[in-house]
């Protein structure tokens, strides 16, 4: 009597792993599914194979081929948000609107004794306050996406 009780625990046990790991895999790959659904939705100029960062402290300085290990694609990050895309917008798993905002690399530092360079420092720290300020009003109506180039010419 007790070795077939523990067959039929044994037995249930096998079908619940089962129904577990098929329920898991069904949502992996849906969501792979759900993710490439989404390219006829993205803005202009953001495609799914686009390498970006998410934090400006992420870049690494050069423009070689070297990867940057920080970087992820778009597709990637809405495989992360569980994306779908209904009536030519995209959706994170909750149902909040995603907006990509795409910012701009770090500026060069000015050369000492050059006027050019010092302006163009300085219009560069204007258009990234102005950016912040877009961005945080985004972030009130939207799961914003910042998008930094995962490098930054030296």
């Amino acid at each position: 009597m007790p070795r077939k009780i523990s067959l039929s625990i044994i037995g249930l046990l096998a079908v619940y792993s089962a129904a577990v790991f098929s329920w898991w895999l069904y949502h992996w790959w849906t969501r792979d599914a759900r993710a490439d659904a989404c390219e006829p939705c993205l803005p202009p100029g953001v495609a799914l194979l686009a390498e970006f960062v998410e934090r400006e402290a992420d870049q690494i300085p050069g423009m070689d081929s070297r990867p940057n290990p920080n970087a992820i694609t778009v597709r990637a990050k809405l495989m992360e948000l569980n994306a779908y895309c209904k009536d030519g917008k995209i959706y994170d798993s909750s149902g909040t609107e995603v907006r990509f905002y795409r910012r701009t690399s770090r500026p060069h530092h000015p050369q000492p004794g050059n006027v050019g360079s010092q302006r163009f420092f300085e219009e560069t720290g204007h258009r990234r306050e102005k950016e912040a300020v877009e961005l945080e009003e985004l972030r009130k109506q939207f799961r914003a996406v910042e998008m930094w180039d995962p490098k930054y010419p030296i």
